[in-house]
């Protein structure tokens, strides 16, 4: 099995058999990857071995379960379990697929939002709520019309304002490339 990566985590079966805790600790990596690109938690794999404990035995049914108690807790997170499988010991471990959530914010039941950093699941703080609505598409500027002629003091203000923006290191590289006019669409 691969390391743990920006897609794929590796949870304990241990997650699931001991109650609440470990299920609103998945709930948040499911949030996570959801609000991502979406990903793969394998249940029944350790993170440190990579390979599910020796003699594990796991029933669909069980598989089948932790997903329906982890839809309780997670707000627009589409979840699919696959088949049980085992590795070459026979020991059994099943995965969770989490689809990306392409146009709504995902949530934990508590109303918290949280994203994948690399391998790790962070909470989203108030400054980064923009931006991941932005990356969802919840701010399509381009279907906005924008119809309109400058007159020659608002061509300058629309040139200041697009240097201000071409200068900030908070604006991304291909936004800067835009002429005035399209950065002045861009940001209505």
């Amino acid at each position: 099995m691969n390391t743990e990566q920006q897609k794929i985590e590796y949870k304990s079966l241990q997650k699931i058999r001991t109650g609440e805790k470990g299920f609103k600790e998945l709930s948040t990596t499911c949030v996570a990857l959801a609000n991502a690109q979406g990903g793969q938690i394998m249940i029944g794999v350790e993170d440190k071995t990579k390979k599910p404990a020796p003699n594990q035995v796991i029933s669909q049914e069980e598989a089948n379960s932790a997903v329906t108690r982890l839809r309780g807790l997670c707000f627009n997170v589409g979840l699919a379990v696959g088949d049980v499988c085992a590795d070459e010991t026979g020991s059994q471990y099943f995965a969770i697929t989490v689809f990306p959530s392409l146009h709504s914010y995902a949530t934990t039941s508590d109303g918290k939002m949280y994203i994948r950093v690399a391998d790790k699941c962070k909470p989203v703080r108030s400054e980064d709520i923009q931006r991941v609505g932005e990356e969802k598409g919840a701010f399509q500027w381009e279907l906005v019309p924008t119809q309109f002629e400058l007159e020659d003091e608002n061509k300058t203000n629309l040139s200041k304002f697009a240097n201000d923006i071409r200068q900030s290191d908070r604006v991304k590289q291909h936004i800067k490339q835009l002429d005035d006019m399209e950065i002045g669409e861009q940001y209505g």
